[in-house]
C-alpha cells in the first residue's frame, strides 16, 4: 500500500468515525448545538492525530521492509552458495547466480527446469527421493551430489528444507548447494597418501609408532612388534615398555638425546640404538621421528618410524676394518711406490731425451719423405715427356720414313715386272704393318685422342683397341662425368690409371671381360676396372719379390693417384678376379698424402 492509499483510507476512516457518533447521538450534523460541534471537531482532530501517528509508523515499517527485502536479495544474488526454490513438481522456481553457475546453465535460465535432469544421471533418482521425502515429511534432507561440468566435474553438499505453503496451498523447497569439491579432492589426495603411507611402510619394512605424551597413549604398528620380535596379541604397549628393550648401554644416551631435543624445540629426531629383542637377539635399529609442541611450549605427541640397520651396521664396521688394514697396507705400498717413483722420473728423462732424438729424426723423415714425393713427381713427369717424345719422334720421323718407303716401292712396283711386282707387294706389307704398329705405339705413348676430344672419347677409344688386338671384351660405362678436367692433369692421370688397369687384365689375369665404370659425383671422379681373370696374392708376391713389370707398374699407378690427391683400393683373390677402384677429387690442390693410399680384400693393393 502506497502513502497516498495511506492517506485516502485515514480521511475515510474520519469520516465513519464523525458519521458514528452522530448516529450513536440520533442527531443530524445540522441539529447539534455548537459547543457539541467544538467538542465533535476536537474530537476528530485528536483521532486525526492519532492516525497520522500511526500512519507514520506504518510508513518506517515499510521502509524497514523494504531495506530488508533488498539485503535479502542482495544475500540472495551475491551468496557464496547456491540456493534454488523447487516446487512440488521438481520444477526451479527461483535460482541464485551461484546457483546458476554450479549448474552450468549460463546460456539459459533455470526457472521452469526439473532440477534433477541437471545432476549426473547416476545421482538423480537418490535427489529425486530426498527431495519427494523432504515434500511428504516437511523434514530437512542432506546429500552429496556430483555435476559434469564442460572442463570438470564437481561435488556438492545439497540441503533441502521445505517453506511455508504459499497462498494456493502449494508447498516449496528450498535447495542449498555447497560446493564441497576442494574438501572431497582433498579426501581422495588423503586416502591416497595414507595408501602410499602403508605401502611404504610394507614395502620398507618399517614399524611406525605414536605417542601421546599427555594421554601417556602408545601405539604401534605390527611391523614394531616384529622388529621387537613381540607377539602382537600382548597389551598395548606403554613408553616405559618400550625403553625396557632397549640396551642397557643404550638407554641413557637416547634418553640425554630426547631431552636434548625437546629443550631445543626441535620437531626432528633422530637417532639409532641396540634392542634387546624378545628372543633375546640384539639388534640395531634406527628412528626417524617428529615431535608436535603446545603453545606452552611442552613436547604434546610424538609421531616416528624405526627400521632394522643390523646389516648396515656390520656392514660399517666391517668397512672400518678393511680401512685400517687398507691404511697399514697404504703405508707399506707408499714406501715402494716413492722408490718405484724415483725410477719412473728417471725413465721419464730417458724418454724425453729419446722423444727428442725421435723429433730431430723424425724432421729428417720427413724431409726425406718430401724429397721421395718430389723425385716421384718428377718420376712420372719424366716418363710422360719421354712417351711424349718418343710418340713423336715414331709419328714425325720413323713414321714419315716408312711412308717414303712404301712411296718408292710403290714406284718401282709399277716400273718393274711380275715377280719385282710381287716381292715389292710383299715388302709393302711390312712396310704398311710397320706403320700401323708405328701409329699404335704413337697412340699409347702420347694419347692424342685425349689432348683432343677429352677423356671419356679417349678411354672409349683405348677399349676399342684392346678388343680389337686381344680379343677381350671391354664394356665401359658413364655417369654424369665432367666434360672439362684436364687441369692439373687428372683427366691424364685417369686415362693412365685405367690404361695400366687394362694391360694388366690382358698380359697377366687372362681375363675375358673387363668393366669400366666412370662416375662423376659433387666433389670428385669414381673409377673402377673389374675383371674376372684368375686373380692374385698382391701381399704374397709382391714382398716376395717377384713382381717384376708388376711392381713399376704398381709405383706407378701409386703415384699417379697420390699426385692427383685421390685414393686407390685394390681387392683381389686368386680366381675370383681383380677390382681397381680409385676416388679422384676434381677440386682442391690435390695433394702429396701418403694416407691417401687404401688396401682392401685379401689380396690388398697391387696391379696383377
Amino acid at each position: 500500500m502506497s502513502f497516498k492509499d495511506n492517506e485516502n483510507a485515514e480521511f475515510k476512516e474520519l469520516r465513519v468515525l464523525a458519521k458514528k457518533r452522530l448516529t450513536q447521538r440520533g442527531q443530524a450534523l445540522e441539529a447539534l448545538s455548537d459547543a457539541d460541534k467544538i467538542q465533535l471537531i476536537h474530537e476528530l482532530a485528536i483521532r486525526r492525530e492519532e492516525l497520522e501517528i500511526q500512519n507514520e509508523a506504518l510508513r518506517s515499517t515499510q521502509d524497514m521492509l523494504e531495506s530488508s527485502r533488498k539485503d535479502y536479495q542482495s544475500l540472495w544474488e551475491n551468496s557464496p552458495n547456491g540456493y534454488l526454490i523447487i516446487d512440488e513438481s521438481g520444477r526451479i522456481r527461483e535460482a541464485n547466480h551461484k546457483a546458476v553457475k554450479a549448474l552450468a546453465a549460463q546460456g539459459r535460465g533455470l526457472p521452469g527446469e526439473r532440477f534433477v535432469t541437471l545432476l549426473s544421471p547416476e545421482d538423480r533418482a537418490p535427489v529425486h527421493f530426498l527431495l519427494k521425502n523432504a515434500l511428504e515429511r516437511r523434514l530437512d534432507r542432506r546429500g552429496e551430489v556430483r555435476i559434469r561440468r564442460h572442463d570438470s566435474d564437481r561435488y556438492f553438499l545439497l540441503e533441502f528444507t521445505p517453506l511455508c505453503s504459499t497462498q494456493g496451498g502449494e508447498t516449496r523447497i528450498q535447495a542449498v548447494l555447497t560446493d564441497i569439491t576442494e574438501r572431497k579432492t582433498a579426501e581422495k589426495s588423503l586416502a591416497t597418501a595414507e595408501e602410499r603411507l602403508r605401502v611404504a611402510l610394507e614395502g620398507g619394512e618399517m614399524g611406525a609408532w605414536h605417542v601421546d605424551f599427555q594421554k601417556g597413549d602408545v601405539s604401534w604398528n605390527s611391523k614394531m612388534f616384529e622388529l621387537l620380535a613381540l607377539d602382537p596379541g600382548r597389551p598395548a604397549p606403554t613408553l616405559s615398555s618400550f625403553f625396557k628393550y632397549l640396551h642397557p648401554e643404550d638407554r641413557g644416551r637416547i634418553r640425554e638425546r630426547f631431552k636434548d631435543t625437546v629443550r631445543a624445540r626441535n620437531s626432528l629426531y633422530r637417532c639409532e640404538f641396540r634392542v634387546i629383542r624378545g628372543d633375546q637377539e640384539v639388534r640395531w635399529l634406527a628412528a626417524s621421528a617428529r615431535i608436535t609442541y603446545g603453545k606452552d611450549g611442552r613436547a604434546r605427541r610424538m609421531a616416528g618410524v624405526n627400521f632394522d640397520v643390523t646389516e648396515r651396521k656390520e656392514l660399517v664396521e666391517a668397512l672400518i676394518r678393511s680401512r685400517d688394514e687398507l691404511e697399514v697396507k697404504i703405508r707399506e705400498r707408499t714406501a715402494k711406490l716413492d722408490e718405484t717413483n724415483r725410477e719412473l722420473i728417471e725413465e721419464i728423462e730417458k724418454r724425453k731425451r729419446l722423444e727428442a732424438d725421435l723429433e730431430a729424426r723424425s724432421e729428417s723423415l720427413l724431409a726425406a719423405y718430401r724429397q721421395r714425393l718430389l723425385l716421384s713427381k718428377r718420376l712420372v713427369d719424366l716418363l710422360e715427356r719421354d712417351r711424349r717424345e718418343l710418340g713423336n719422334a715414331l709419328h714425325d720421323h720413323i713414321g714419315q720414313i716408312l711412308t717414303g718407303a712404301n712411296i718408292r716401292l710403290e714406284t718401282l712396283k709399277k716400273a718393274g715386272g711380275d715377280t719385282g711386282s710381287e716381292q715389292v707387294e710383299s715388302v709393302q706389307k711390312i712396310l704398311r704393318r710397320a706403320v700401323r704398329e708405328v701409329k699404335r705405339l704413337s697412340s699409347h705413348l702420347r694419347p692424342e685422342v685425349l689432348e683432343r676430344f677429352g677423356l671419356i672419347p679417349a678411354i672409349r677409344n683405348l677399349a676399342e683397341d684392346v678388343e680389337e688386338s686381344s680379343g677381350v671384351r671391354v664394356a665401359l660405362f658413364t655417369s654424369n662425368v665432367p666434360a672439362e678436367m684436364n687441369s692439373e692433369g687428372k683427366d691424364l692421370a685417369v686415362y693412365r690409371i685405367v690404361q695400366e688397369s687394362l694391360n694388366n687384365a690382358v698380359k697377366h689375369a687372362d681375363a675375358s671381360n673387363v668393366y669400366i665404370n666412370l662416375t662423376g659425383k659433387d666433389d670428385g671422379l669414381l673409377v673402377t676396372v673389374e675383371d674376372d681373370g684368375k686373380g692374385f696374392h698382391y701381399k704374397d708376391s709382391f714382398e716376395a719379390g717377384n713382381g717384376g713389370e708388376t711392381q713399376l707398374g704398381l709405383v706407378i699407378m701409386r703415384e699417379r693417384v697420390n699426385q692427383a690427391g685421390g685414393t686407390l683400393h685394390i681387392e683381389s683373390q686368386p680366381g675370383k678376379g681383380t677390382q681397381i677402384l680409385v676416388e679422384i677429387p676434381l677440386s682442391g690442390d690435390g695433394g702429396d698424402n701418403p694416407s691417401r693410399e687404401g688396401r682392401t680384400g685379401e689380396g690388398g693393393e697391387g696391379t696383377q
